[in-house]
């Protein structure tokens, strides 16, 4: 059972290849890159003591001055974008050659500069859909805005469990996977937003529920990290053989839910393959 749709291999190379770059360019100016594991709720590190982890609190929000930034003024070298066509534009390929610190922080991306495969780059921005119920633009400012009105605004929140699974409208359910997948939002945020809504206004089952689908959440990404893409083998992560790992040749709503997780985990090389592989990673690999 194959799909079509655009093969995304190759995505996770070209991302750590952009993070060389930075680190590249960062060097000379006297910076570097620290990486802060913040995409799920509960930290890495703290799974190894079970029954007492604890959500971790917020890192506070950086003030002026706070980054260990070198001077605006400062020199800083911008490699070429040797990872990828020069065609993709991008902050490499536009401001190729030397600069100082503060035009790298100025810059901002337009559409026509962000960095574009060769053969995906579009023609021309997104027009917005009449149909649409949200309108969705990236970024933490947007994100932030959207936690807001649904919790305090709105209070949404509190109805979310006799809600969250109907079809039309913006505000049936709480819209924020897009904004946690691209690292707008952070899941820490919610929690602790949620926490602190549950005290001032009020905890029910709908309250609980958005926690509960953060930790759903965090089960499917941590169990790939564990098995890797042997949750795409048709034997499933555990090589089992004792019983079938292949899907219905007409598979149901439910079974059709698989492509969406295996999409969120940003694996799979197309929707078909989804399908097939995540059907027997789930069904062969846990239980």
């Amino acid at each position: 059972m194959r799909w079509p749709g655009p093969a995304k291999a190759g995505q996770a190379k070209a991302a750590m290849c952009d993070a060389v770059q930075v680190v590249k360019a960062l060097d000379p100016a006297g910076s570097r890159l620290q990486k802060v594991w913040g995409h799920t709720l509960y930290h890495l590190d703290d799974l190894q003591v079970e029954r007492r982890c604890q959500v971790r609190a917020l890192a506070p929000t950086p003030g002026p001055g706070s980054l260990p930034l070198p001077d605006a003024a400062a020199p800083v070298a911008f490699p070429g974008n040797s990872c990828h066509s020069s065609s993709r534009g991008g902050v490499g390929a536009q401001a190729s050659g030397a600069g100082s610190v503060g035009q790298l922080l100025a810059w901002e991306a337009d559409w026509a500069s962000l960095p574009w495969p060769d053969v995906f780059k579009p023609k021309a921005p997104p027009a917005k859909d009449r149909r649409a119920v949200l309108d969705y633009r990236g970024g933490e400012t947007v994100a932030l805005a959207r936690l807001k009105y649904y919790l305090w605004e709105s209070d949404l929140l509190a109805t979310y469990f006799d809600t969250r699974n109907g079809m039309l409208g913006g505000d049936y359910s709480t819209k924020f996977s897009a904004w946690l997948a691209a690292g707008c939002l952070s899941p820490r945020q919610i929690y602790h937003e949620i926490k602190r809504y549950e005290q001032q206004r009020t905890a029910n089952k709908s309250t609980y529920w958005v926690v509960f689908e953060l930790l759903w959440r965090d089960f499917f990404r941590f169990y790939a990290i564990k098995h890797g893409s042997r949750i795409f083998f048709e034997t499933g992560p555990i090589a089992s053989t004792s019983h079938s790992c292949s899907p219905p040749s007409q598979p149901s709503l439910g079974h059709l839910l698989l492509v969406v997780y295996a999409a969120s985990l940003g694996m799979a090389p197309e929707p078909g393959v989804a399908y097939t592989s995540v059907w027997a990673g789930l069904r062969c690999g846990v239980g």
